[in-house]
């Protein structure tokens, strides 16, 4: 698969650009998140550039009953860049 960013696209002021974006729709999954991000974040690790150090991981919360939500806040904050 070939990716191109469009010769317009312009990021935002404090907005960095990824190569990779991996989306993980969440329902409910806060007994197994932490254990999926990891494991994503391992294998993107040892993986080729540009991937090793430019992706991002979108959690999408569909409206869990559980605490899914509250969850996926601790681990952005915990994987935010310093």
């Amino acid at each position: 698969m070939i990716f191109a960013e469009p010769a317009s696209a312009q990021l935002l002021p404090g907005m960095r650009a990824v190569a990779l974006s991996v989306v993980i729709p969440l329902y409910n999954e806060h007994e197994s998140l932490p254990l999926i991000c990891g494991r994503i974040a391992e294998v993107l690790a040892t993986g080729p550039e540009p991937y090793r150090s430019s992706y991002e991981l979108l959690l999408i919360d569909d409206g869990s009953s559980d605490t899914s939500f509250q969850v996926a806040s601790v681990i952005q904050r915990a994987k935010r860049p310093k």
